[in-house]
């Protein structure tokens, strides 16, 4: 019984890890970014530099967001296949061992009232990533600290669902540093590109 309630566990989370599978408008897309192949076909999308851009407002909350194609991506070139799912990841600080990567989404708060929110989107044809604040805006002017959406770096990484077979049922996803472990990725073929 403990092995069907692990696949089980490990069944949500790549639902809940793939997100929406909708399809939009092609939108343009311009960054620089890494990227790392690896182990089995695993893929690390490394998105640098990016400024999140602020949509209409609306009177429950204030949305940053940006898109990339992944068939846009002169190294990946390709949009997703079914049989892949993704798990994103956001600097959130550079440490003195490195950078510190938090899986998305990650929700924090402004001031007592407004809370801060990092969430994406992925379908097959690309990521967007968002960031909403939501709450009382009097005392915060989220325009006025670019930190919170200017020069993000972002990581997605592609892993084919096959991978996931043998994975230990109480596989930490949230830890990054223990899943490109397990996985075996390396970042030795780091490759930046601005297009």
């Amino acid at each position: 019984m403990k092995p069907n309630f692990y696949y089980s566990l490990l069944f949500i989370l790549v639902l809940f890890s793939v997100g929406c599978m909708s399809e939009k408008d092609d939108m343009e897309s311009d960054v620089l970014f890494s990227v790392l192949q690896e182990n089995d076909g695993i893929t690390i999308l490394q998105f640098n530099n990016v400024t999140l851009e602020k949509q209409d407002d609306n009177p429950f909350a204030i949305i940053y967001s940006k898109p990339y194609e992944f068939d846009a991506i002169p190294q990946f070139g390709r949009r997703l296949r079914n049989d892949e799912m993704t798990l994103v990841y956001m600097q959130w600080y550079e440490s003195s061992s490195g950078p510190v990567w938090r899986p998305i989404p990650i929700s924090t708060f402004a001031t007592p009232e407004t809370s801060i929110n990092y969430t994406t989107e992925t379908s097959r044809r690309r990521v967007t990533f968002f960031l909403e604040t939501i709450g009382d805006p009097t005392g915060f002017d989220i325009d006025n600290e670019p930190v919170l959406w200017d020069d993000l770096v972002y990581r997605v990484l592609v892993i084919p669902t096959d991978n996931f077979i043998n994975v230990p049922g109480r596989m930490d996803f949230s830890d990054y540093d223990a899943v490109v472990k397990y996985f075996g990725i390396t970042e030795e073929n780091t490759v930046e590109i601005d297009y």
